[in-house]
């Protein structure tokens, strides 16, 4: 989550700006095979200044591996900046 509040500060330009809660915008997987599956969780958090509105728009990508029997296990995660 700290590299999350300081992309969102950044992309605020806000260096004491505390982090909202990020809406859910969805849960795709992008790829998949045999031995992995590749998922994205799509988030958005919305900032008003005066009479407009900025999304902050986000994904987390993550890289699950399947054992023979289907089980996932978490191989890395990643935090991917959709906003400028």
């Amino acid at each position: 989550m700290n590299e999350l509040l300081q992309l969102y500060r950044a992309w605020l330009g806000d260096s004491s700006a505390i982090l909202p809660d990020p809406v859910p915008l969805g849960d795709l997987d992008v790829f998949e095979d045999d031995s992995r599956i590749v998922n994205r969780l799509f988030w958005a958090i919305p900032c008003f200044t005066g009479d407009s509105l900025k999304l902050f728009l986000f994904f987390e990508e993550n890289i699950l591996l399947k054992d023979h029997s289907g089980d996932l296990t978490l191989c890395s995660s990643s935090l991917h900046i959709c906003s400028n």
